[in-house]
């Protein structure tokens, strides 16, 4: 009987122990996943903006035939170019006689949702003049920006789809407003980071002038 009751007493302890094995597991797992979902965003995100960048960057050289840094730098006038009907225009400019190439299929991808670009539409105009993620998810960057990005622009947005890559939205040069001062537009105005406004937001990327067929972007 003695011996009966340790063994029960044994099995006790160790489905004791087992349980609580479980619990610590299932919370190390929540945890790990957890560690790897935003390691995951933070990927996706810096793709966003890479690729957010490569866009903006290929609607300039539509437009001005070329990347800009500085409102300096913006053509005076703007070449006349008519509207870009879409955004697959840029993988081939079908106004050029040319093989005249702005941009690579992939920058076509949102990385976040692996679908089409949002694009951003002029009201005024009615040409696509930026994109932006259909993503409704909050953004984990939300600071430290890339310099060549307006502040105001991506710095504390609720949404990733309030990250706005327009062509025709030049930071603020150093000491004109300080880093959350809002962006330059090409005709001289300036718009405080409002998501679908007028002049909207953008960033120069890489420089460069529009690329023909086999040269590298």
């Amino acid at each position: 009987m003695k011996l009966a009751r340790t063994l029960e007493s044994n099995a006790g302890v160790t489905y004791i122990f087992a349980i609580v094995m479980v619990v610590i597991l299932g919370i190390m797992s929540a945890q790990a996943a957890g560690v790897w979902k935003t390691v995951v965003q933070r990927e996706k995100e810096a793709e966003l903006l890479f690729r957010g960048t490569q866009v903006r960057n290929a609607l300039q050289r539509y437009y001005w035939n070329k990347t800009v840094k500085t409102v300096a730098e913006i053509p005076k006038p703007p070449p006349v170019k008519p509207n870009l009907n879409e955004l697959k225009d840029l993988l081939k400019d079908p106004g050029s006689a040319e093989t005249k190439r702005y941009l690579r299929p992939s920058s076509l991808i949102d990385p976040m949702t692996g679908k089409d670009w949002k694009t951003v539409i002029d009201p005024n105009t009615k040409k696509i003049i930026g994109v932006a993620s259909s993503s409704e998810v909050e953004p984990i960057k939300q600071g430290n920006f890339p310099p060549e990005l307006e502040p105001g622009d991506f710095e504390g947005k609720a949404k990733l789809s309030e990250w706005e890559f327009r062509f025709d939205r030049i930071p603020r040069p150093a000491g004109e407003g300080g880093a959350t001062g809002g962006g330059i537009t090409p005709t001289g105005g300036t718009i405080n980071g409002g998501s679908g406004m007028p002049g909207g937001s953008g960033m120069p990327g890489r420089s460069g002038t529009s690329v023909t067929s086999g040269e590298e972007f």
